[in-house]
């Protein structure tokens, strides 16, 4: 919730399986039930460096504009070019649930998914050299302090260290995650089902990578 400045978070530690972004290869799929129109540059799922204020941003948000419902992705580090709000062409915030996956192949390849279907966004490669990312939001972005709270529902968020192909998305999508087994859960680093509060936390059920509640309580989640 934008005027709560909801949002969950995480700062890694350095042999973590985490960020995402620290793996050559990786998928991140989430569930969201958005309505992007009205909300200009908000942010679903992050990635960024604490304590610093904006450089490195790995994002998957809503429109920079604020004027359809297209999925936003941004992302920047130093001595990279800026993957510079390029946006879906499905309107992917409608209101409506949709799964939303973001996969990067070995290569530095990327594609942006929509309820299991590539979309026509071409999205530049990962340029050579290594992410100085540090922390996983989800809901905002957590820099110095907190920011870009999106408002509306997201669930089911997952990380995994290898790019899945297009079946196993579309499995994805159609079965939901309690019923994948191998290959599907090879490589699954992070689920967060978010049905649950342990004191301060929402529990990582792979891995122990709990995200911290900022702004949340148990009635929120």
């Amino acid at each position: 919730n934008n005027a709560k400045q909801t949002l969950l978070s995480r700062v890694h530690g350095a042999n973590d399986d985490l960020p995402a972004n620290k793996h050559a290869a990786f998928t991140i799929s989430f569930w969201a039930n958005v309505t992007g129109t009205g909300q200009t540059d908000l942010r679903l799922f992050s990635e960024g460096f604490t304590p610093n204020n904006n450089n490195p941003l790995f994002n998957i948000g809503t429109a920079s504009t604020g004027a359809s419902g297209q999925v936003d992705l941004f992302m920047r580090q130093a001595g990279w070019t800026d993957v510079n709000h390029i946006k879906s062409t499905t309107e992917a915030f409608d209101g409506t649930w949709r799964m939303i996956t973001f996969v990067q192949k070995s290569d530095g390849s990327r594609k942006l998914y929509v309820d299991g279907v590539a979309d026509e966004l071409e999205i530049p490669a990962k340029e050579a050299g290594t992410w100085t990312l540090n922390d996983t939001t989800i809901g905002g972005i957590l820099r110095a302090s907190g920011s870009h709270w999106v408002t509306g529902l997201i669930d089911e968020v997952t990380i995994w260290k290898r790019d899945l192909v297009d079946a196993e998305i579309t499995q994805l999508k159609n079965e939901g995650l309690l019923s994948v087994f191998p290959p599907e859960a090879k490589g699954l680093v992070a689920h967060w089902p978010m049905e649950e509060v342990q004191g301060t936390k929402t529990p990582d059920v792979v891995s122990g990578y709990d995200m911290s509640l900022n702004n949340l309580t148990s009635a929120d989640l």
